[in-house]
């Protein structure tokens, strides 16, 4: 199951990296998170871009992953205009309970090999 979970994030950074998206997907436990180079938060003492992680919140399933990976993709889209700012991405607290349970919609054999 581990090596399916590996293998999706795998694939979605790929696709993600052929965009120049600039944002990767992690897994932290079984949550997923996003981390890219975004500039410091305004109390931070640094004044250049650093890596950081941006935690989802969002299990590692299969709604999880299109949610991360479209969050990626804002993310990047945001930071290439120069646009982004911590309170354009949502915490966990912000996501509907829908994205979590929707998993429905996907079989998670496709994904986990159940």
């Amino acid at each position: 199951m581990a090596l399916d979970i590996e293998e999706r994030i795998r694939q979605i950074n790929a696709r993600l990296k052929a965009g120049k998206v600039g944002v990767s997907v992690q897994q932290r436990g079984d949550r997923l998170c996003l981390r890219g180079t975004l500039p410091p938060r305004p109390n931070s003492t640094k004044d250049k871009p650093f890596r950081q992680e941006i935690y989802l919140g969002v299990y590692c399933n299969p709604a999880g992953f299109t949610y991360a990976e479209n969050e990626a993709k804002l993310v990047g889209s945001l930071l290439a205009k120069r646009e982004f700012s911590k309170g354009a991405i949502p915490t966990h607290e912000k996501i509907p309970t829908a994205i979590v349970y929707s998993s429905i919609a996907e079989p998670m054999g496709q994904v986990c090999g159940a």
